[in-house]
């Protein structure tokens, strides 16, 4: 997935390709590469979040394991201690 260029900056390449328009015509395809740019950078959020949301899932998966370990250790245990009383 490409990178949309840093917000704020000049991009030599929109530049060429508006020198010579009219300016309503420069204004319209300025407005469609920040349109483009934004749709790139909403995506890559996206895209972030879906590998965030992947790892909270791996990990509360590996949490759960560990609970119902932990809770038959304990169920276990309390069979050894009521069969010693």
């Amino acid at each position: 997935m490409p990178k949309p260029p840093p917000r704020g900056q000049k991009n030599e390449a929109r530049e060429a390709i508006l020198f010579g328009l009219e300016p309503e015509e420069a204004r319209l395809e300025k407005n469609r590469q920040s349109a483009k740019e934004c749709r790139l950078r909403k995506k890559e959020y996206v895209v972030n979040l879906e590998i965030k949301l992947a790892e909270f899932e791996r990990r509360e998966e590996a949490r759960i394991a560990e609970l119902a370990a932990f809770k038959q250790e304990m169920a276990q245990l309390r069979r050894k201690l009521a069969a010693r009383c």
